[in-house]
């Protein structure tokens, strides 16, 4: 027997995804410039839901019933600042979203019957973003509203190797980072792990994330140039995205039926954007996490820190090679 899922206020939904590092905390505080869209919000949950479905674990019946309450859930909670954060500190604060007056104003307000009716007469929407649970979206998108807005945000895959050299250890052993991960004979490995977790469990950090990595991008690569799939995807490249931000800004503007309001001007000037390569945005202390040694801070043309090219396994090196290569066939100058 199928859950049910017809009691659903059913509010516009875009779910912004992509590689830890990819621009998603560039590109939060700009969508929540769209008029009639809740301040965004990182969702673990429903990450959570989307890897289950990836390994079989969960009925897709019951997810896509799941999904919806969660939605709605979401959408009538921020129109009356219920669970909403407001420590400045954080990337998903409500400070660096949106209108901080009507967050505070909403507080206010009276819940009951008349806020979902709202959502439904005025268009209301909510922002979800999560982390790379693209590999999903074959199994994912069969659960969900067919006029959710997918942004798939992209880089080029060795721009985010120290980063990910920095992090990959905390996946799945920090206790604070409440990230899935599976159950293997040689330990625990991050649920989209593709490659061979023996080869994977024994290698150092700069190896781990390089194995990470390719395994993404291939899967990324696959997701790309499924026709059938990448049609309902709008793929932003860090690298277009900070150079002409408003043809994509226009873009989502148009697939939600909402303008973005004036303060996007000021919000693009405080991003820095646009910008030239190489110049960097605002800065996030949330990301003092991440420092790692920066003894050698030369980088090649592709922007790989040449002390984490000496570590790296042959093999590995030319995996990463290949999905950069792939990488700018796909998504540089070439249209999303």
């Amino acid at each position: 027997m199928d859950y049910s899922d017809e009691a659903s206020i059913n509010p516009s939904v875009i779910i912004l995804d992509g590689i830890s590092g990819t621009g998603k905390t560039l590109l939060g505080p700009l969508l929540s410039q769209l008029s009639d869209f809740a301040p965004p919000r990182f969702y673990y949950p429903f990450e959570w839901l989307a890897a289950g479905l990836y390994k079989d674990s969960v009925d897709p019946s019951f997810a896509r019933a799941w999904v919806k309450l969660a939605f709605d859930q979401l959408a009538y909670d921020s129109q009356i600042s219920r669970e909403i954060n407001f420590r400045p500190g954080d990337l998903s604060t409500n400070f660096g979203y949106g209108n901080r007056l009507n967050s505070l104003r909403r507080l206010w307000k009276k819940d009951g019957p008349h806020i979902g009716e709202l959502i439904q007469k005025e268009g209301l929407g909510i922002t979800v973003i999560t982390h790379q649970i693209f590999p999903t979206y074959p199994k994912l998108t069969s659960t969900l509203d067919p006029k959710i807005l997918f942004i798939q945000a992209v880089r080029r895959p060795s721009d985010l190797l120290e980063h990910w050299t920095s992090y990959v250890d905390r996946h799945g052993t920090c206790k604070t980072d409440f990230t899935l991960s599976f159950q293997s004979n040689f330990g625990p490995v991050p649920w989209f792990l593709s490659s061979d977790p023996a080869d994977y469990s024994s290698s150092n950090a700069p190896n781990k994330a390089a194995i990470l990595l390719c395994d993404l991008f291939e899967n990324l690569i696959r997701l790309k140039e499924n026709s059938d799939l990448s049609r309902s995807i709008l793929f932003i490249p860090f690298e277009e995205f900070i150079l002409s931000p408003l043809a994509f800004l226009d873009e989502i503007s148009l697939s939600v039926g909402k303008p973005f309001n004036p303060r996007l001007q000021t919000e693009m000037r405080r991003q820095n954007v646009p910008r030239l390569l190489g110049q960097e945005g605002k800065k996030d202390q949330a990301y003092e996490r991440y420092k790692i040694d920066r003894e050698d801070s030369r980088t090649t043309s592709q922007g790989i820190k040449l002390g984490l090219i000496d570590v790296l396994k042959s093999p590995t090196l030319s995996r990463l090679n290949l999905v950069d290569l792939e990488y700018e066939r796909l998504f540089m100058n070439s249209g999303t």
